[in-house]
């Protein structure tokens, strides 16, 4: 009778070390995706306004809200106009009771 006992130990070896490579190049590009997306948010976004542009600190907001309390859905550039833009960002300080509150030129800035 022939032992073939250490050739399955071998194959099995074999396919798990075969699975555990699979399993660390898919965690790796994984995190990869994952470290790319997080870098897709620009630090500061300049939007334009007849009466002065307003520079929004995206990195500041990251650090003392979550993405969800201004994103609907999954993270993306906001389009905002003139009401929107009120509604969004003036009625959260407003609510907070927090950063520009008094004027226009609080936010919007002429050069």
């Amino acid at each position: 009778m022939v032992d073939n006992s250490a050739a399955f130990i071998y194959k099995t070896n074999a396919a798990n070390r075969t699975n555990g490579e699979d399993m660390t190049k898919k965690i790796l590009m994984l995190s990869l995706a994952i470290a790319s997306l997080a870098g897709i948010a620009e630090a500061a976004y300049t939007f334009k306004a007849y009466n002065g542009d307003i520079t929004f600190d995206h990195v500041n907001h990251r650090r003392n809200f979550t993405c969800s309390d201004c994103h609907n859905g999954p993270p993306r550039f906001i389009e905002l106009d003139h009401d929107s833009a009120h509604k969004l960002c003036l009625g959260c300080h407003r609510k907070l009771g927090v950063g520009p509150l008094k004027h226009c030129s609080d936010c919007h800035k002429k050069e």
